[in-house]
């Protein structure tokens, strides 16, 4: 079990204060610890997420693509002009 000492800003002290009153821990180092353990959790999903979108965004600009074909077949198979 290692021992850490971590120098920190005005700035930096306040955001500890704020992250151990969100984790609810009582001391700084259960919160440090609650922290890491929920930051390697967060990357994970973040990660899950962005994959998810990705194939979304994808499937809908292939959905797009196929109304715009098929409008322009609707078009040439009517010959309707395009502005109407």
């Amino acid at each position: 079990m290692g021992h850490y000492t971590i120098r920190t800003t005005e700035q930096e002290d306040a955001a500890i204060r704020q992250a151990q009153e969100r984790i609810g821990e009582a001391s700084v180092s259960k919160a440090f610890k609650a922290a890491i353990v929920a930051y390697g959790e967060h990357v994970d999903e973040i990660q899950r997420l962005r994959a998810a979108l990705a194939q979304e965004q994808a499937q809908r600009q292939s959905i797009s693509a196929r109304i715009k074909q098929f409008q322009a077949s609707m078009t040439a198979l009517f010959d309707i002009p395009p502005d109407a």
